[in-house]
C-alpha cells in the first residue's frame, strides 16, 4: 500500500509539474501575444498621430492660401475703390475750377465763410 500511495503522490506530482508547465506555456504565450497586439497598437497610435499632424498642417496650409486669396481680392477692391475715388475728387476739382472760373464773387464769399468757421472753431478751443 505504500508503494501505491507513493505512485499515487509521484503520478500526483507530475501531473502538478505537468500542469503548471502547461500554466507557465500558456502564460508565456498570452504574454507574447499581448505583447505583439501592444506593440501593434502603438504602431497604431502613431499612424494616427502622424495622419493627424500632416491634417492639421494641411488645414493650415488650406488657411494661409485662403487668407493670401482673400487679401488679393480685397487689394482688388481697394484699387477699385482708389480709382473710382479719384476720378470723384478730380470731377469735383474741375465743377469747382469751373464754378469759380464763372462765379468768383460766390466763391470769394464761400472761401470767407468757411475761414470764419475754423477761425472760430479753433478759437473756442
Amino acid at each position: 500500500m505504500a508503494i501505491l500511495g507513493n505512485r499515487k503522490a509521484n503520478s500526483s506530482a507530475e501531473q502538478g509539474k505537468s500542469a503548471a508547465k502547461s500554466v507557465k506555456q500558456g502564460a508565456h504565450a498570452a504574454g507574447a501575444d499581448l505583447s505583439e497586439q501592444v506593440g501593434a497598437l502603438r504602431k497604431r497610435i502613431e499612424e494616427l498621430a502622424e495622419a493627424l499632424g500632416n491634417t492639421g498642417h494641411d488645414k493650415a496650409r488650406a488657411a494661409v492660401d485662403e487668407a493670401r486669396k482673400a487679401s488679393r481680392q480685397a487689394l482688388l477692391q481697394a484699387e477699385k475703390g482708389y480709382g473710382a475715388v479719384a476720378d470723384h475728387t478730380r470731377a469735383a476739382g474741375a465743377t469747382t475750377a469751373r464754378v469759380t472760373a464763372e462765379r468768383p464773387a460766390i466763391a470769394l464769399g464761400f472761401a470767407a465763410a468757411i475761414g470764419l468757421l475754423a477761425g472760430y472753431a479753433l478759437a473756442r478751443r
